[in-house]
């Protein structure tokens, strides 16, 4: 399969870079891994892209309500806000480690109705074949919210 993606012609539009592909995961499902070296501090590409705040919710069994229904929102630190977020090819494949290879930056964004892009960085060298992981946290329930 990667033999297959990388002779495309230089013209044709790649959701990936040449660089990276999608297989098999020990960790789950597909992840995302490396054709070919990468170098640490290397950006990859936008990972996720944040709408402004779209929903006021009640407390915070509301938030996680919202998002156990919908797992494309995300919910505010204090629990009252939801945004829409939008993953992209490589957001979609990312996996978690305790010890990734790679981090998120978030940059804010200029463009009406997006406040922010996370972008994707190697956060050491990677070798052709390594699984490309980064560490998140998708939500807490804590002991009051238990009854969702």
């Amino acid at each position: 399969m990667i033999e297959d993606y990388n002779t495309l012609p230089e013209d044709t539009f790649r959701p990936l870079l040449k660089c990276l592909t999608i297989a098999k995961s020990n960790i789950d499902g597909l992840g995302l891994f490396a054709t070919q070296r990468i170098e640490a501090d290397t950006e990859l590409g936008i990972t996720h892209i944040q709408s402004e705040a779209l929903q006021e919710l009640n407390d915070y069994k509301d938030a996680i309500k919202l998002h156990k229904e919908r797992n494309i929102w995300v919910i505010s630190d204090d629990g009252l806000k939801a945004s829409l977020v939008i993953a992209t090819a490589i957001g979609q494949f990312m996996n978690h480690s305790d010890s990734p290879n790679c981090i998120k930056k978030d940059v804010k964004s200029g463009h009406k109705g997006f406040n922010k892009y996370i972008y994707l960085w190697t956060d050491q060298v990677i070798e052709k074949g390594e699984e490309l992981t980064v560490n998140y946290k998708l939500y807490t329930i804590n002991q009051y919210d238990k009854n969702i």
